[in-house]
Parts: C-alpha cells; structure tokens; sequence
C-alpha cells in the first residue's frame, strides 16, 4: 500500500466539537462543488465499509470526502488508524469524528499519529462560550440573545446546528431580531410549554391566567401537565441530592461539570446535556421540597382526573393551578 497525499481532519473532544465538524465539511464542500460526500457511523459498525472506500482508488471515481461519524466506538482503535495512515488519500479528504469529553482518556498514540494532519482538539466548553460565540458570528446577535436561542434548542448540538442554518439565511442581510428569530425556530411551540411550566414553579406574576389562555388556544393541556410533572421530579431530585453530592447553588459551571455531574447523570436521563441541569440547579435554592412534592402530587391528580375523564382539560389545570404552591 503506497503512503500518498494524506488529507486527514481528526477533530476531537467535547459534543461542542460538532460545530467544527460542520465547518470543516462545509469550507471542504464550498472549495469542490463536485466532491462526492460519504458518512460512515462508526457506532453502527460501518467503519470497515469506510475503510473499503479508503483503499478503493479509481481514476473515474473524482474527489471523495469520507466522514467517519463516532470513531471512538472502534475497538482497537489504534491499530485501526494506524492501517488508515498507510493508504494512497490522493483525490481524497478524510474528516475523523472522536468524542471524548476528557481528553486525557483518548490514548495518546491515536492524536500522534496525525501530527502530520489537520488536528482539531475542543475541550469542554465552560458556560458554552464556544457555541454562543458560534450562534453570533452567524446572525450577528447579542451573547444573551445566543443564550436564550440555545436554550430553546434544550442545549441540543445537533438540533441548534440545524437551526442555524435557518436563521443565518433569514437574517443574511437583514439586523437579527428575537421576534422573528422565535417564528422561525422549530421548536418555540415545545418552548413556550416549557417557560409556562418554569414561571410556575418560579411563580412568576401573571403566569396562571397566560397559562390558561395559552393552552386554551393550542389545546395542550395533557402536554402541560407531563412538562409540570417532569420538571417537579427533577428539582426535587436536585433538592433532595444538595447535601449527599455537595451541589451548591453558588458552584461554577466548571465544578459542577467536573465534579458533580458524573456522579448525578444516571438520575436525570431526561436532561442529557450537563448545563442544562447546570442551569437548573442554580435556581434550586429559590424553592422548598415540601411544596415540590405537594405540588407533584396536586399535578399527578390532575393528570388522573383529566385521564379520568372526571373533570375537563381545562377544569383540571384551573385546579391544579389554584392549588399550586409558591
């Protein structure tokens, strides 16, 4: 096998790293119009079907970007890339997908053997600094406008990447507005239900009689109470783990990140991202069990009456709402 030309991106690191994969598949797809583009996912136990299409060199076949999505799950990883460096690449770009959020658990050999290629490390993104930063250069916004558009993607990578590619559309050349940035995100419906919820639990002024109108108006009274009941069961996991995981309220997202969620992830698998559940535990100081739990129960009966049949949709949030606890 002849050692050619090696036109290798191995980008890894944190989920963030998505962002860089993208750009790096878009500039390659922007310089050749006419490439032929292949995505192979490693977790499906494609990559010998990716490297077949490395070793296979036709002279009709013109240039091919061969993306290898999830390559951490190789076993033997090392010995997998180091059959990968000895192909003939010519007329070929090859981008390497490895997530690994700590990267002193990446063995060492597999980042060196790609000293000669295009290395891309991403470390964790503190307060996700690198995404917002991501979200502004695309539609010129503020920082807290990104934060709040992340956050409405529930600090999804994938789902906001595809997002972005909407908005930086729209606003190409037009002044970013939050208004319409809302009418055009996929999910504002699913976000507004989720604020409504929030603003309860927080009781924020006004939020029971918008509620009311709110789901009149969309009909998503059962969708309502599930969000309630989810978001309960959560902050009162958070409040009950406080003192046997030390989470403070007053922690930095990078302690909090490093130290408690590893320990924590497995109860909350209804929150994948850490910030996310960072950002919900700031504000668990604010609350008290004991209403979290009556409230719970007042919303379970709810769901019951409503399931029941015993009283109407809008009969059972009034209830449940006249009952809730602050």
């Amino acid at each position: 096998m002849e050692r050619g030309i090696r036109l290798i991106y191995f980008i890894y690191g944190s989920i963030e790293k998505e962002i860089d994969l993208q750009k790096n598949i878009n500039s390659i797809i922007k310089k050749n119009p006419n490439i032929k583009v292949q995505y192979f996912d490693a977790n499906n136990g494609e990559e010998q079907d990716f490297m077949n299409s490395v070793s296979f060199n036709s002279i009709f076949g013109g240039k091919q970007l061969l993306i290898l999505k999830r390559a951490e799950t190789i076993k033997q990883g090392l010995k997998f890339f180091t059959e990968l460096k000895k192909f003939n690449l010519s007329n070929k770009e090859i981008i390497i997908d490895y997530l690994v959020n700590d990267k002193k658990a990446i063995d060492n050999k597999i980042v060196k053997l790609f000293d000669n290629d295009k290395v891309i490390e991403i470390e964790n993104d503190k307060k996700n600094t690198r995404v917002k930063k991501y979200i502004m250069e695309n539609i010129n916004c503020t920082e807290k406008e990104a934060e709040k558009i992340y956050e409405m993607k529930n600090y999804d990578i994938y789902s906001l990447i595809s997002e972005m590619e909407k908005l930086s559309l729209y606003f190409y050349d037009i002044e970013f507005n939050m208004e319409e940035a809302m009418k055009i995100i996929s999910i504002s419906f699913e976000y507004q239900v989720y604020d409504y919820v929030e603003n309860l639990i927080f009781g924020k002024k006004n939020s029971k009689i918008e509620i009311i109108e709110y789901l009149k108006e969309k009909k998503t009274w059962m969708l309502f109470i599930y969000s309630v009941a989810n978001a309960l069961r959560v902050y009162i996991k958070l409040k009950l783990y406080e003192k046997n995981y030390g989470i403070r309220y007053t922690m930095n997202y990078n302690d909090f990140q490093r130290n408690i969620h590893p320990k924590i992830k497995d109860y909350f698998k209804e929150i994948y991202h850490p910030y996310a559940l960072f950002k919900k535990q700031e504000n668990v100081n604010f609350l008290k069990i004991e209403n979290l739990i009556n409230n719970l129960n007042y919303t379970l009966v709810a769901e019951a009456n409503l399931k029941s049949g015993i009283t109407s949709d809008r009969e059972s949030i009034e209830i449940l709402i006249n009952k809730w606890e602050a």
